[in-house]
């Protein structure tokens, strides 16, 4: 019976994989690897550093007009803004540092503003009765005062602990060669699938069509322009384009499947991650050699990612400290590239796996800003033996 519900799955997938294919023309892979298969298979823990008091009155006795009361909670199966909404809902101001994946088990923390402190048990009590009235809170814990909301800035890490199951024994290799390349190396910041709630309308073609224009423009204009490029001239050749690609994409926001109605994404901020990501697509291309790159496909999102190997570290390495020669690490002030840190890994047979496959067992943490999810699609071979989902295209 179990079997035949998987099988009904792996149906409908495929038939939503094939419907997106019509639509954005792809030809290549698919790939797919079990993430998130269980809560636990990806866990996410926020560091933070920021001053705490333990006493509110240490607080009141600087004269401070503002004060917080922070707690770190432990979540699973709801995302960091259905959370904040129910608080909204409440007339409680809440703020945060990082939107974590509903699909998690994330401990990350959590500030409300405090109206009166001269009613602060009564306070305390409001929010402890919500986070126990919901199911999704696994544990919450009372962390302390502040007086000014969290930031992004007080972030120091979040540390991961992820499992990748149903991996085929013949690519075991592959991922466990490629888990050793990363250790303490960078990876592209791509924004993942999870930040955009749109569905995008385009030619694959159309888009690695442009790509190839604009290189055999810049180099034919100047063959050692790879070498020479500066902060200032590659921002600006990137930019000068970016309204042209832009063009080839229509862009659909979707309804909102969690129904917000105190806190939503803005559409200015979803903009602009798309726009960072087409930025970000464009210098890879130029950067880097195409035989080193494959493209992540999906109906939301479309990465172009080098595909690191023991053959190429070394000069996809020299082109990316040539970046940051150049200064040239940020768009916006977002960075374009993260470093994997503290990577550990080990493998053994995966238990819910149907046959005789492997999942492996990631530890690693990343700074502000880094999607685990996007690091993940490093890995991920280019033509799979594993069971397939995922879309990737090899650039000829």
């Amino acid at each position: 019976m179990k079997n035949k519900k998987i099988g009904k799955i792996y149906k409908k997938i495929y038939k939503t994989m094939e419907s997106i294919n019509k639509i954005v023309k792809l030809e290549g892979s698919w790939i797919f690897i079990k993430i998130k298969s269980l809560p636990t298979d990806f866990i996410v823990k926020e560091h933070i550093n920021i001053p705490i008091y333990k006493s509110l009155n240490d607080l009141i006795n600087k004269d401070l007009k503002n004060f917080y009361i922070v707690y770190r909670l432990t979540k699973e199966n709801i995302s960091t803004l259905k959370l904040s909404d129910i608080f909204l809902k409440n007339n409680i101001r809440v703020g945060f540092i990082g939107l974590k994946d509903k699909y998690s088990l994330a401990s990350q923390y959590f500030c409300f503003f405090i109206p009166n402190f001269k009613q602060i048990n009564k306070f305390i009590k409001k929010i402890e009765d919500i986070l126990r009235s919901i199911k999704s809170v696994k544990h919450f814990e009372f962390i302390g005062y502040i007086d000014k909301p969290l930031r992004k800035q007080d972030l120091i890490y979040n540390e991961f602990k992820i499992i990748l199951r149903d991996i085929d024994s013949k690519e075991l290799e592959n991922y466990v060669e490629k888990l050793n390349l990363f250790k303490d190396f960078y990876f592209l910041n791509f924004y993942d699938d999870q930040r955009f709630p749109i569905y995008l309308n385009f030619s694959i073609d159309s888009f690695i069509s442009i790509l190839n224009k604009i290189k055999n423009d810049l180099f034919s204009e100047n063959p050692h322009f790879k070498k020479e490029f500066s902060n200032d001239n590659l921002s600006n050749v990137i930019s000068n384009y970016l309204k042209e690609i832009k063009s080839i994409f229509k862009i659909d926001f979707l309804k909102d499947k969690e129904n917000l109605t105190k806190i939503k994404l803005d559409k200015k901020e979803i903009l602009f991650s798309f726009e960072f990501n087409i930025f970000l697509n464009v210098l890879v291309f130029l950067a880097f050699d195409k035989k080193d790159l494959k493209i992540y496909v999906s109906k939301n999102n479309l990465m172009v990612l080098f595909d690191l190997t023991k053959e190429n570290k070394q000069t996809i390495q020299k082109i990316i400290e040539l970046i940051y020669k150049k200064n040239f690490n940020s768009y916006k002030n977002r960075k374009l590239f993260i470093k994997v840190n503290n990577l550990d890994f080990n493998y053994s047979k995966d238990e819910l796996s149907r046959s005789d496959r492997y999942k492996v067992v990631l530890n690693f943490n990343l700074e502000s800003g880094g999607y685990a999810t996007t690091f993940i699609k490093h890995l991920i071979p280019i033509n799979p033996v594993s069971s397939t989902k995922t879309k990737f295209i090899k650039i000829n």
